[in-house]
């Protein structure tokens, strides 16, 4: 599947809370030597993000959770912040029919979801064969499902796990309108969810952090 493509492995380590670490310098030490910069330190500074660069392709990079958890506001941001990266919205991925349903308040199945996964999975791995970074937003509610668009694609994969509370949850299906998505089903999404507990290649983020400090946290794991 992947044949002549050079990846890039996503360095995990084990506790529930996934830190992504690779040896290399901080951004903030680079911005630090830029301080009266020399020309050596430019080529530094070059040299760094030319690393950085490389070390955010060939990646697929799932933003999970409920409903309203923010997958596609954060998403976005962190793909603003990682030049090339192209960001795939799972909701685009769904059938008329699935919205249809979705929009009367009925929750969609496991036969309902497993085609719309692997669509997902499709387009993420056509993209990220261009060298691309991807991310994706995606429920990924169950255990199964995540080892499903795991498969095959080994540690280039990693999930963002947006562990918002329930009374957060609901306050931001009151304030929003949804193509499709009705305020009923956050109910089911909660418990349907199988949180990533103890499972390789996630990073957890609380819902108790502002919008720029979920940035902030994501990308110190990432990088």
């Amino acid at each position: 599947m992947f044949a002549g493509m050079a990846l890039r492995r996503c360095a995990v380590s084990r506790p529930a809370t996934a830190v992504f670490r690779l040896n290399i310098c901080s951004v903030a030490a680079v911005g630090m030597r830029l301080i009266g910069f020399t020309k050596g330190d430019a080529c530094d500074a070059d040299g760094e993000q030319d690393r950085r660069d490389e070390i955010m392709t060939n990646r697929i990079i799932i933003f999970m959770g409920v409903s309203g958890s923010g997958k596609t506001t954060l998403a976005n941001r962190v793909a603003d912040d990682l030049p090339g990266a192209v960001v795939l919205e799972g909701d685009s991925f769904h059938l008329p029919q699935m919205k249809e349903k979705m929009r009367a308040g009925t929750p969609l199945s496991d036969e309902d979801r497993w085609p719309w996964l692997g669509r997902i999975k499709t387009a993420a791995i056509e993209s990220v064969k261009q060298q691309r970074t991807v991310i994706v937003t995606c429920s990924a509610l169950k255990k199964t499902y995540r080892n499903y668009l795991r498969e095959g694609l080994g540690d280039i994969l990693c999930f963002v796990f947006l562990d918002v509370a329930p009374d957060i949850l609901a306050m931001r299906h009151r304030a929003r309108q949804h193509e499709y998505m009705s305020p009923l089903l956050l109910e089911s999404q909660l418990a349907t969810l199988e949180r990533p507990t103890l499972e390789d290649g996630v990073i957890k983020i609380s819902g108790d952090l502002t919008e720029a400090e979920s940035v902030a946290e994501i990308m110190k794991h990432l990088l």
